[in-house]
């Protein structure tokens, strides 16, 4: 009975060793698959070819640049409007205060008028 032990024993190892083996030699053979290249290939990189073509030409687009070059436009054109419409407050406070000051003749009555601020 020993001997039966023994050999189903040494089968169930020469099966696991056969797996294993079976299973280094796929993953050899799957990494070599990989560095293999054609003749083509190997003549393309000697003679410094490219190792493809494109029927078009692309340009590289720097994204983060764009973006900040748009916030700063941005920015500056606000602080621009605001800086006008300072600018555009206190020419109306002037003129508002000329107008009050300015007194109107009229020709066919000869009467005088004095233009001032009402609040509605």
């Amino acid at each position: 009975m020993g001997s039966i032990d023994k050999h189903t024993a040494s089968d169930a190892t020469d099966d696991l060793h056969e797996r294993s083996r079976k299973l280094v030699l796929r993953c050899y053979n799957t990494i070599a698959s990989q560095q293999e290249l054609s003749g083509v290939q190997v003549a393309s990189y000697l003679m410094n070819w490219p190792d493809h073509y494109t029927s078009h030409k692309f340009e590289n687009l720097f994204l983060i640049g764009i973006e900040s070059y748009l916030e700063k436009s941005l920015h500056e054109k606000r602080n621009s409007e605001v800086t006008t419409a300072n600018s555009t407050t206190m020419d109306v406070s002037d003129t508002e205060e000329n107008l009050n000051v300015k007194e109107v003749e009229t020709d066919d009555f000869n009467e005088q008028f004095s233009i001032g601020q009402t609040n509605i």
